[in-house]
């Protein structure tokens, strides 16, 4: 994304010199005879900074890219060494299950030789000091190892760090991404989609397996028989707090979603509504192993692990307004006991939210 956000025409494959989009041109600074004796700078030698963030798959804490911990009451302090009070790193085996990650860009002198490390962090020359006619001041006299911004320029650091929080909206969509779907109705199109209890989801264990088969719009245990969900009919975006209507048949199941890809997959967790409905009361993440159709009922077979709280990468959100007054307490539109259920539910789907 940082790579994309400074290319011209967003395609990384190509190259667009009709618009320079960078992070702030690179101009060399030689010691020209100009006036004062200060230095100046060649024209043509003068380049564009296109950030290229390294992997930092050590998880150092100087890195471009560091997964940890954010601590959002303790004050924003960084130093020299890129430590900070309000992240904390996690060690390299733990960082793909960090729920908070920091992306930092960067224009130094590399003073402390942290900020060029191959495969861990990215700088650019600091930005110089130019005046009228390009001219750049003169370094002071004998300032030797001490940070002379006339010689050295201006150091620019940014730093952005997001966290996770429960998704409160999520988007169908294809490619098996978004939400779970299983199939398309053919009598009226509308996108049928599994919705499990949230007592059975509850009784599950991060990682547990689950072999459910979906029949006449009954989610069943295979081997149990005993009902844990229903199939729904959703449109492309589904919050928390809706209310969806049951489908009674095997109406255009398709399993082509669900085996689409082998990532957690987003899926309803849901308490009984009105007549003929039920009630969104959270997300809820699912790897999917297998999938069948048996072609003379239609039912649907699905065998598939509970995953632990899991970022979504894509179409989930916590900005959903209607679901956060559906949850305020003596809010204009809040269902009661529709906070306290979301909040109790194990292993809940997350979503990534800018939060520095």
């Amino acid at each position: 994304m940082v790579r994309v956000s400074f290319d011209a025409d967003l395609d990384l494959s190509t190259e667009d010199t009709s618009l320079v989009i960078g992070a702030g041109s690179i101009i060399p600074i030689a010691d020209f005879a100009g006036i004062g004796g200060a230095g100046g700078f060649d024209a043509n030698s003068i380049s564009t900074y296109q950030p290229d963030p390294a992997t930092n798959l050590d998880n150092e804490i100087f890195g471009d890219m560091v997964a940890g911990t954010y601590f959002p009451n303790w004050p924003v302090v960084e130093n020299a060494l890129y430590e900070r009070t309000d992240f904390l790193p996690s060690t390299a085996a733990a960082s793909p299950l960090s729920r908070s990650f920091l992306i930092r860009g960067r224009r130094t002198t590399n003073s402390l030789g942290l900020d060029s490390v191959p495969d861990v962090s990215t700088s650019a020359p600091p930005l110089a000091f130019l005046f009228g006619l390009g001219t750049s001041l003169q370094p002071i006299n004998d300032s030797g190892n001490v940070y002379d911004p006339r010689r050295d320029g201006l150091s620019i650091r940014a730093t952005a760090i997001a966290d996770a929080f429960p998704a409160l909206a999520v988007t169908t969509g294809p490619d098996g991404r978004g939400l779970l779907e299983c199939g398309i109705s053919t009598s009226d199109g509308s996108i049928t989609a599994l919705a499990l209890s949230t007592d059975y989801w509850s009784t599950l264990g991060a990682g547990s397996p689950m072999s459910l088969t979906l029949d006449a719009g009954q989610i069943v245990e295979t081997a149990t028989t005993t009902t844990v969900g229903a199939a729904v009919s959703v449109s492309s975006l589904t919050q928390v707090g809706d209310e969806l209507i049951l489908v009674p048949a095997n109406d255009g199941l398709d399993i082509a979603d669900a085996v689409a890809t082998s990532t957690p997959r987003a899926v309803l967790l849901v308490q009984p509504g009105t007549t003929g409905t039920i009630r969104v009361v959270a997300f809820g993440a699912m790897a999917i192993q297998s999938a069948a159709l048996d072609g003379v009922t239609n039912a649907m077979t699905i065998q598939a692990l509970r995953s632990p709280e899991t970022i979504a990468s894509e179409r989930a959100s916590v900005h959903s307004p209607s679901a956060w007054l559906a949850m305020e307490p003596s809010g204009p539109g809040e269902i009661p006991g529709l906070r306290a259920a979301f909040e109790a539910l194990p292993g809940r789907l997350l979503s990534p939210v800018l939060v520095r």
